[in-house]
């Protein structure tokens, strides 16, 4: 498994991602590639400098598809590539292999993980497509502990995505034209429409402090909403009840 990690300076949260890696993680057989987006401050200069892996240069404006399609390219034979943050630390130990067990089944594409905030609250359980009047929204899947339930959903967060080489290049990558948001949806909608399953597991948990290298939403324009609302609008997630409020999750509509 090559691991993929984009950074930007930040070094404490890329210290603390990579750490927990190796402190934690009880599968051995993994590779980290780092791709590095224009870091400047010395400190991570020289960690990266002497880092005990791959680190790709990207030094070109922040586009996070092109970053993983770039990424991508490079990670040779490997067997899977898991796609995951700098604002990320690993809490079960055996996450890859949670992830992995779905993985490698020939009928899934991509397979996401269960991400918590600090407060123990869940930040990611999979993803409901046209929720609450966003293209795309994360969930907690309080409703009958879904969250804690191997599921497949129409999307996962790329916050921490695994994927088999060959699906990325069946599907031709990652949409360019999605600089920050939906570029993990619409790969995973793609994937879909190519007969795959999206798998969420609830056995593979990492904290995910969402937005702290680039802040919420990071630099979130109404082009990438636009991009992506010219492919999937109307697309309704067969995988959240239609007898359930579209605006509000998982309550019934009123009147």
């Amino acid at each position: 498994v090559v691991i993929v990690i984009p950074t930007r300076d930040r070094l404490d949260l890329l210290e603390r991602c990579v750490d927990s890696i190796r402190a934690r993680s009880t599968y051995d057989p993994y590779e980290l590639l780092v791709v590095d987006n224009g870091s400047r401050e010395p400190r991570t200069l020289e960690y990266l400098a002497s880092f005990p892996g791959r680190v790709m240069a990207y030094p070109h404006e922040f586009n996070f598809s092109k970053m993983m399609n770039a990424a991508l390219d490079e990670v040779g034979d490997a067997d899977l590539v898991l796609l995951l943050n700098n604002d990320t630390e690993v809490v079960a130990p055996a996450w890859l292999e949670a992830m992995i067990e779905h993985g490698q089944r020939e009928e899934v594409g991509v397979v996401g993980a269960r991400l918590m905030l600090r407060t123990g609250a869940p930040q990611h359980e999979g993803i409901v497509v046209g929720l609450g009047g966003s293209p795309a929204r994360n969930v907690d899947y309080g409703y009958f502990g879904l969250g804690r339930t191997i599921r497949n959903c129409s999307a996962v967060s790329a916050a921490c995505m695994l994927i088999r080489p060959e699906v990325y290049r069946g599907l031709g990558g990652f949409e360019d034209r999605l600089a920050v948001a939906w570029g993990d949806v619409d790969f995973c909608l793609r994937a879909r429409e190519k007969g795959y399953v999206v798998v969420y597991t609830p056995y593979a948990v990492l904290y995910h402090d969402e937005g702290s290298t680039r802040g919420v939403g990071g630099m979130h324009g109404p082009e990438d909403d636009e991009v992506f609302l010219a492919r999937w609008r109307g697309y309704r997630d067969p995988y959240y009840s239609p007898c359930f409020d579209p605006a509000r999750p998982f309550e019934l509509p009123l009147g």
